[in-house]
């Protein structure tokens, strides 16, 4: 029986991978510091688990927090409202995959910042860039 030959490839490229892998928080850190003028020593980066980058980068108004009242009243809309609700949350989710939500700190500010490393031109992921967007405060 032949064993696939991935896992083999995984354990020689991956020390190769890690070495230009540039971490989302080294990003973030260098994003902040050039957008602040602040010494990247004096930039303090954290995870922000508790915040979906699709909550993070919605624009105001987008995420509706609850149905309207008249919605509310009639179980058939709310059922419909809270599926529409769910579906729009799941496609939201999926669109940030291998997205992550960072808050910086340093020389008198603070942001929400969510970063991630960019495609390629030609497919595949540019692991030694990251790109990072301002996220909003929750």
């Amino acid at each position: 029986m032949r064993r696939p030959l991935l896992p083999a490839a995984c354990v020689v490229l991956l020390p190769l991978a890690a070495a230009s892998c540039k971490q989302l928080s080294s990003g973030a850190r260098e994003d902040f510091a050039a957008r602040y003028s602040c010494p990247e020593d004096r930039v303090e980066v954290k995870p922000r688990a508790d915040i979906q980058p699709a909550q993070a980068l919605a624009r105001p108004g987008e995420i509706a927090l609850a149905p309207s009242d008249e919605v509310k009243r009639d179980p058939a809309r709310l059922a419909k409202w809270q599926k529409d609700q769910a579906d729009r949350r799941e496609a939201k989710l999926s669109t940030y995959i291998g997205y992550e939500v960072l808050e910086a700190t340093g020389c008198g500010h603070t942001e929400i910042l969510v970063c991630h490393h960019p495609g390629g031109s030609k497919g595949g992921t540019r692991t030694g860039d990251v790109t990072c967007e301002r996220g909003n405060k929750p």
